[in-house]
């Protein structure tokens, strides 16, 4: 079976940042300081999450995997969640034989989070804030923990 990574693309974006005041007017300046709620100190920690899709109708030739994205970015105050989702073709009917094997869970996610991991990155750096740099994963590894 031929399969290609199709198309990717955000679903869900929030980007939160701590410490901005309630009760700000549009022509008030506000730069950001330090933060109560959140130490700059604290490294980031992140959750990632990734699960396949398939289409409700039988002898489809695509299917999907969709990640979960939170992090908390104390050295910038933010929150931020994303979802995101890496859509696959392939060149005949998927099969249950196909969804039962590790493609869908672990080679598709393998092959789609390095967009995800530039989205990210890209993403605060185009809002104003510093790149996010994530870990490069390991997803065969990660299936054998599950």
């Amino acid at each position: 079976m031929r399969l290609t990574l199709h198309t990717t693309k955000a679903i869900k974006v929030s980007i939160k940042q701590y410490g901005l005041p309630e009760d700000r007017s549009e022509s008030e300046v506000w730069l950001p300081s330090e933060v109560d709620d959140m130490s700059s100190e604290e490294e980031m920690k992140f959750n990632l999450s990734h699960a396949p899709a398939y289409a409700s109708e039988p002898e489809t030739e695509a299917f999907a995997v969709v990640f979960s994205f939170s992090a908390l970015v104390p050295n910038q105050s933010l929150e931020v969640d994303v979802e995101y989702i890496a859509e696959f073709v392939t060149d005949s009917p998927i099969s249950e034989d196909f969804k039962k094997s590790h493609f869908p869970k672990v080679n598709a996610p393998a092959i789609a989070f390095p967009y995800l991991r530039a989205f990210i990155s890209n993403l605060l750096l185009n809002s104003g804030y510093s790149p996010l740099i994530l870990p490069s994963i390991n997803f065969a590894a990660k299936k054998v923990e599950d």
